[in-house]
């Protein structure tokens, strides 16, 4: 998962990312990072923009939950962009939750996908 992560910040710094384009000021930023295609003039730096925040979200959330005595909750074994395709997955599922703030939306697509998220 690591690995990616550290990838696609090394992509992401190649490329004029501006703090404009980082940040998800709600869940349909993130939808929108998360939708660009092949092909489109900033794919790499919104799909690495999508991946990292994806994948800083569910890593912190894992830690937060293991300090508290709770297991993790993406299993060992799913990769960042395994995550990252259920939180796209959730995202075009759920347009009404696009105003609410981005990390809540994480968190809800990850509960909504993994049993150990609930508690």
């Amino acid at each position: 998962m690591r690995l990616v992560l550290a990838m696609s910040l090394a992509i992401a710094s190649f490329t004029s990312v501006t703090p404009a384009q980082a940040k998800f000021s709600n869940a349909l930023d993130l939808h929108k990072s998360c939708s660009a295609q092949q092909g489109q003039t900033a794919f790499v730096v919104e799909y690495a923009a999508c991946l990292q925040y994806i994948s800083a979200t569910a890593d912190t959330w894992d830690q937060v939950r293991i300090n508290q005595g709770k297991r993790a909750c993406v299993p060992d074994g799913y990769r960042d962009f395994e995550v990252k395709n259920l939180v796209s997955s959730y995202l075009a599922a759920h347009p009404e939750t696009w105003h609410l703030p981005v990390v809540s939306v994480v968190q809800d697509a990850l509960k909504n996908a993994f049993p150990n998220c609930r508690d």
